[in-house]
């Protein structure tokens, strides 16, 4: 049963952050549907991480507000808020040896009581995770010794664990492999329409964003300069005003994406 629901997750008003005198993102709105994925795109510095911050409430705006399923999320108590949300960043520093499952067993912890054993149920759930992310390989290894890419299967199958309603994800492709983003968006795509998971993911794979996506809200100077379906946004008018390049669409494949610096020079 295919499970997508049209009503709001996360509304977004009138956003402003700004670190001291230096703005970051100006009079940002936008909602999220529950069950879409949303890519946020754009340049270095136009606000991307700050926004993703501010949306998984660990900053707070200097005003506006965010909703989260209709309440301030700034009101809503951290246990609840860890029910609900789970972010995966784009490097994940461990120091502590625990084992690749012991890691991705603490996704389960918002769920339980102090000193609660683990079910029957809790235990196929992170089995399943772990099939899903290709983790059983590397279950007992400590995580100190895992690569870059590997450690990111981990926290995707944490995450997994957890069963959010939104997973917030800042570049956390970037260590992988062409082939494993491909899977991976794949699957995530996968689960925003089967089970309703909402993603909203910060990233530069523009193809990705152009094939995965529902909606794509791109920011200029930590401004919204658009937001909607891929195919309405990524024009070859926005590379050539947002990134200064330009780029040819092979459609239901991507761009090809080539310099453009000779004609027109960003303000650096």
């Amino acid at each position: 049963m295919v499970l997508h629901p049209t009503d709001t997750i996360l509304q977004v008003n009138s956003l402003c952050f700004s670190y001291g005198k230096k703005k970051i993102l100006d009079n940002i709105s936008f909602s999220v549907p529950r069950g879409d994925f949303l890519s946020i795109i754009g340049p270095n510095g136009s606000g991307k991480t700050t926004l993703l911050r501010l949306l998984c409430a660990t900053t707070s705006p200097n005003a506006g507000t965010i909703l989260l399923n209709a309440k301030p999320i700034q009101k809503i108590p951290l246990k609840e808020r860890a029910l609900l949300l789970a972010v995966i960043h784009q490097k994940e520093s461990l120091s502590f040896p625990f084992t690749a499952m012991e890691i991705i067993t603490m996704g389960l912890h918002p769920h339980l009581s102090r000193f609660e054993p683990l079910s029957a149920t809790h235990k196929r759930q992170i089995l399943h995770a772990m099939e899903q992310t290709d983790t059983l390989r590397f279950a007992d290894t400590p995580v100190t010794q895992l690569s870059g890419g590997e450690m990111q299967r981990v926290m995707f199958a944490r995450a997994l664990v957890q069963k959010p309603q939104i997973l917030f994800l800042d570049e956390a492709m970037s260590d992988f492999d062409i082939h494993a983003r491909i899977q991976f968006h794949k699957m995530l795509k996968k689960l925003s329409t089967e089970t309703g998971l909402t993603v909203i993911s910060v990233h530069h794979d523009i193809n990705a964003a152009y094939q995965f996506s529902d909606k794509v809200l791109a920011l200029k100077n930590g401004r919204i300069y658009g937001y909607g379906a891929p195919s309405d946004i990524m024009t070859s008018e926005f590379f050539q005003n947002v990134f200064y390049v330009k780029a040819e669409l092979f459609p239901k494949k991507g761009f090809f994406i080539y310099d453009n610096t000779k004609e027109t020079k960003p303000n650096i």
